[in-house]
């Protein structure tokens, strides 16, 4: 193969000009060319193989067509129902005329084709895209997620993160963690509330508790594991966030295996997609874990 083509691999979309002819195979029946690694033991083009069909043939005709239908394409189109997945992960006749298409109002030329060669933490650019629903304006969160996955880094100081911990982890849909920040910050926040219900229901007994050295020990170093928390998640929150959506982009990923690529990318941006109802639902939750601390408090130290 000329090792100056354009052309790329169907399967994992990179060209094939940045590998040797040994990391190369061919159809025997047809010659289509696909990554060594990525070959399957069948070809992709599987279901054209007919009488006289040739890849080196029929590949000028097959880009024109498919160059044509992305042109036609748009957000409500029909037409992504065409494209299927090949093996485990999301795989299109063309890779690059579609996806190029969608990252036309957001990206420049040098990032579309590295966005197309890369594999991250196991998922894919576009799978990321369309998680991060960039299409609604979220352009910030899949650069954050696009540089932390493509360097490795796992520490980037985000501000809301932690300061607005844990409700940001929930409407990110971070939700387990979420969850388990609220009740840690409510054990952490545990003096503070019962000084609060001493100020509202006086009694002696609870007065000489709260008023106690030890009490007041107890407050400061919960108060200082609670900052410490805080600053944990604003140095690790993001990465938390990444891993979250690479585990939920790979369960996905194999529920909708063999589901036509249109109902997949729904399905990332659906589970991607903020939620103020899981905002709502923490909410919810802290309220009654302090209504029943309160309850406990009114019960043992009756006014």
């Amino acid at each position: 193969m000329d090792k100056n083509t354009k052309e790329k691999c169907p399967v994992c979309g990179q060209c094939f000009a940045d590998c040797d002819e040994s990391e190369i195979a061919y159809c025997p029946d047809c010659g289509r060319p696909v990554h060594t690694a990525c070959w399957q033991g069948e070809c992709p083009d599987k279901d054209k193989h007919g009488s006289d069909y040739t890849w080196v043939e029929s590949h000028a005709q097959e880009d024109a067509r498919f160059r044509s239908q992305s042109e036609k394409v748009t957000e409500d189109d029909s037409n992504y129902s065409d494209y299927k997945f090949f093996g485990e992960e999301p795989a299109f006749i063309n890779p690059d005329e579609f996806y190029n298409k969608v990252l036309d109002d957001f990206s420049d030329p040098e990032m579309k084709e590295e966005l197309d060669s890369k594999h991250l933490m196991g998922v894919s650019a576009r799978e990321l895209f369309k998680y991060t629903n960039v299409k609604k304006g979220r352009m910030l969160r899949f650069q954050i997620f696009l540089y932390m996955a493509e360097t490795g880094r796992k520490v980037r100081f985000g501000l809301l993160a932690g300061l607005l911990a844990p409700y940001s982890q929930l409407y990110t849909g971070v939700t387990g963690l979420g969850i388990l920040v609220l009740v840690v910050q409510t054990i952490f926040s545990l003096p503070s509330m019962i000084l609060m219900y001493a100020m509202t229901f006086p009694s002696d007994e609870l007065n000489a508790i709260v008023n106690s050295s030890a009490f007041v020990s107890a407050g400061m170093t919960l108060s200082y594991l609670s900052f410490g928390l805080t600053v944990l998640l604003c140095i690790f929150g993001d990465y938390l966030h990444l891993v979250n959506a690479t585990n939920n982009i790979k369960k996905l990923r194999q529920k909708y295996n063999g589901a036509p690529i249109n109902e997949y990318y729904t399905a990332l941006e659906e589970k991607g997609d903020y939620k103020m109802s899981r905002v709502l639902l923490g909410v919810a939750i802290q309220v009654a874990l302090i209504a029943i601390l309160f309850t406990v408090l009114r019960f043992v130290f009756p006014a």
